[in-house]
């Protein structure tokens, strides 16, 4: 099986993203992404981001089954207020021939303190494919950011880790996780996501999740994590313009 994750940071690179996703989607039979808008007043950009990229998404994709959660409603990429019906948050793309079975877990819930630094319900989302007598679950997660802050260790951020392995652990079969985690190597909340899987961008030697686009100096938020029973053909995280972010491709078998 072949699995592409990536935040799409909002359609910015639209041209070169839908490029990209059109030439591996023949081989790829679920995409992971973050950062993703969608609305229904009719609104296609705001001159930076694309703000129906949803259902560029689902063009770009006809033979996929899309699976859709929101984490903010109401509120631009900075966060800023829209006065119109704007969701932004993360989706899995499933080949329909898996059938896969789906669910999202809430680990952190929006707050809408004007003085708390976040305003984003952070969830897990959850694939199942339909694999004879092989159970495995998928997830993927944009990882709580806190401006001004970086990607360190946080309470929330451990509260969030701590969930998602309650969730994880209490799953039969393999695992993997994967996605934009917001997360430094080294960092506690990392370390207890690492406990009995393999972190792929760490095997792997890879320099960088973050493309030259991304303009700050920490070069890590994006991981791919996996039960020992996943048996990795080939890991790659392609140095490509599509985002602030780079893809991570991963080509796995289970374990007989």
């Amino acid at each position: 099986m072949k699995l592409v994750c990536l935040n799409a940071w909002g359609g910015h690179e639209l041209d070169p993203l839908l490029e990209f996703i059109k030439t591996h989607a023949p081989y790829t039979d679920l995409f992971c992404f973050q950062e993703v808008f969608n609305n229904s007043a009719g609104k296609v950009s705001d001159g930076e981001f694309r703000l129906n990229l949803l259902d560029e998404l689902k063009q770009a994709l006809p033979s996929f089954e899309p699976y859709y959660i929101p984490g903010q409603v109401g509120f631009a990429i900075d966060r800023s207020p829209v006065p119109y019906d704007l969701s932004f948050g993360s989706a899995i793309f499933a080949q329909t021939s898996l059938k896969p079975e789906f669910s999202h877990v809430v680990l952190l819930e929006n707050n809408d303190s004007s003085d708390h630094p976040y305003h984003e319900t952070k969830h897990l989302l959850n694939v199942k494919p339909a694999l004879s007598g092989k159970p495995l679950t998928i997830s993927t997660l944009h990882g709580l950011w806190v401006p001004n802050i970086g990607k360190t260790d946080t309470e929330e951020r451990l509260i969030q880790s701590r969930r998602i392995r309650e969730f994880l652990d209490a799953q039969p079969g393999e695992k993997i996780l994967c996605g934009d985690l917001n997360l430094n190597p080294g960092t506690e909340s990392l370390r207890m996501l690492e406990q009995g899987y393999r972190n792929l961008i760490a095997d792997f030697d890879i320099q960088t999740t973050r493309s030259a686009l991304y303009k700050r100096s920490d070069r890590f938020a994006d991981y791919t994590l996996v039960t020992p029973g996943v048996q990795v053909r080939s890991f790659e995280v392609p140095d490509v313009p599509i985002s602030d972010h780079l893809p991570m491709i991963l080509e796995f078998d289970l374990a007989t």
